[in-house]
């Protein structure tokens, strides 16, 4: 029997932002981490280090909709700088998508500390700020 790989992340309700949607999403990329993680360690091959690579793209990306929508449609004063970071992040996930379906880069733990730390540091900051005007509009 082969020992348990520890997460690289754990979801707690600490890092909840009081926002349904956005939590659900937020847990999913969370597992979505911790599965890249895992195939990471177990060796697996690159086709499906690809296929979660691009679930985390994806899902990302409906996440980054979801909250932009709802910051337009509730007004939010700070949708600008958040949607900035939402695209910085896409553009920077494209390019080493890109690169790693090309051949040109590796999937590494260098690239897992990166989408860990901006996942963490993201739902601490601007999502955690959105979420509580969020709910000062009703959303919950």
């Amino acid at each position: 029997m082969k020992a348990a790989i520890k997460p690289l992340l754990v979801w707690t309700e600490e890092r909840s932002v009081r926002v349904a949607a956005l939590d659900a999403q937020h847990k999913k990329l969370v597992g979505l981490l911790n599965e890249l993680n895992e195939a990471m360690t177990e060796g697996r091959n690159r086709v499906q280090l690809e296929h979660i690579l691009s679930a985390m793209v994806r899902d990302t990306h409906d996440h980054f909709a979801t909250e932009e929508y709802l910051m337009r449609s509730h007004a939010y004063p700070d949708y600008t700088a958040h949607k900035l970071e939402h695209d910085r992040l896409i553009a920077q996930v494209l390019v080493y998508q890109e690169q790693f379906q090309e051949g040109t880069v590796t999937m590494n733990a260098e690239v897992l500390s990166f989408l860990k730390d901006w996942l963490v540091k993201h739902i601490a900051g601007s999502d955690r700020n959105c979420g509580a005007f969020l709910n000062r509009q009703g959303v919950v």
